[in-house]
């Protein structure tokens, strides 16, 4: 099970830092992407539109919904915060989203 969690959150990493990569364009290529990325301040720079923006990605590439009181720091920080807040909803039963 910790194998196939581990394979789950490279893939993840992967298809999140390829949903960030077209949203920045040349700004930043997404294979310099990794869980340590920060996507606030001083490093991405993402505001709260692009926030809501990278939302919506991720809900439509995962088939998931992120509740509005899931919008907190904690999860948006770090590409690692987002991997930490979609992993258990893709590792759930369908139908529990």
């Amino acid at each position: 099970m910790e194998a196939r969690a581990s394979l789950a959150r490279e893939e993840l990493l992967d298809r999140v830092s390829r949903i960030l990569g077209a949203m920045l364009g040349e700004a930043l290529p997404a294979r310099d992407i990794d869980e340590g990325t920060s996507l606030l301040g001083h490093g991405i720079g993402l505001d709260s539109i692009e926030i809501l923006g990278l939302v919506a990605a991720l809900e439509d590439e995962f088939d998931l919904a992120i509740d509005d009181t899931e919008l907190d720091v904690q999860y948006f920080a770090t590409v690692g915060g987002v991997l930490q807040l979609i992993l258990p909803k893709l590792l759930q039963p369908a139908g529990r989203q």
